[in-house]
């Protein structure tokens, strides 16, 4: 098996890639400093999670990689620690970007098969991003456990119904389910971001999909969910917190538990996930 090489990020955290180019890449465009040849990773670390991050950059726009590192990931990663204490139960890191200038691809016509809404033309074609980026495959070999694929979704540039992908049917429209025909191995993980969202919208993209596996998996999910003051027939926990008026009250009675954000209320329900439930997010 080839060895990953390691750079350290400027925030202190560690990026692996086991390609050469994506190495010198990295160097040369994020100011990675390059620390050798490491071992792979999972012989250091058991609970990381390896993440690719997928770009389609418009036109002068900025890399996404450092902020995925540098304060994405170190937001989902804290929400693992059981009441923001101790170890994470997950340490999510980058491992391997892949950029192309450009937007992502859409369906052109209606092939049938897919999910209700995101079937017509002018939606974010995920078999084909599957496809060109060898996800099966690589998928597979071990490389990724997660991926997180920017793009953006304003106007006429970006594909319709990219969250469709993150609240879709099943457990989660982020993952890809056995039988879809181009994911038939495993689950991937998919989290779909716009450039324009902010980090407390991209927490609640990702809590969606972690609401939809717990209440798919756990059968105590209805009763931990009770235990945290959420009201019997809101939808999802992500859009209603404990003593919110409305939907999105995330500065609403009891906010201080969190600080009143967006963000620190991802990241305080989170924190309050049975340590035992994460192992459904930790490997493919």
């Amino acid at each position: 098996m080839a060895p990953l090489y390691r750079l350290r990020t400027a925030a202190g955290g560690y990026f692996y890639t086991s390609s050469e180019a994506e190495r010198d890449a990295a160097v040369a465009d994020y100011g990675f400093l390059a620390e050798g040849v490491a071992a792979w990773v999972e012989t250091a670390n058991p609970n990381l999670a390896k993440v690719l991050v997928i770009e389609w950059l418009r036109s002068g726009m900025e890399s996404q990689a450092p902020f995925t590192d540098r304060v994405l990931l170190p937001m989902l990663t804290d929400g693992t620690r059981y009441l923001g204490h101790g170890q994470p139960c997950i340490e999510y890191t980058v491992t391997s970007i892949a950029t192309s200038q450009g937007p992502p691809p859409t369906i052109s016509n209606n092939p049938g098969g897919w999910e209700k809404a995101a079937d017509q033309p002018g939606y974010l074609d995920m078999a084909a991003v599957f496809r060109e980026r060898s996800l099966r495959a690589r998928g597979l070999a071990g490389e990724f456990d997660l991926v997180i694929q920017w793009m953006d979704v304003r106007g006429d540039y970006g594909p319709k119904g990219a969250e469709s992908y993150i609240t879709g049917p099943a457990i989660s429209g982020i993952q890809w389910l056995h039988g879809d025909g181009f994911c038939d191995f495993a689950t991937i993980r998919i989290l779909n971001l716009s450039y324009a969202s902010r980090i407390g919208d991209a927490l609640q993209s990702w809590g969606h999909h972690i609401e939809e596996t717990f209440r798919t998996y756990e059968p105590g999910y209805a009763a931990w969910r009770r235990s945290l003051g959420i009201t019997e027939g809101r939808n999802y926990l992500v859009h209603w917190p404990p003593g919110g008026r409305f939907e999105y009250d995330f500065a609403g009675p009891g906010a201080e538990a969190w600080g009143g954000t967006q963000e620190g209320y991802h990241v305080w329900w989170m924190q309050r996930v049975p340590p035992h439930w994460w192992r459904h997010l930790r490997k493919l």
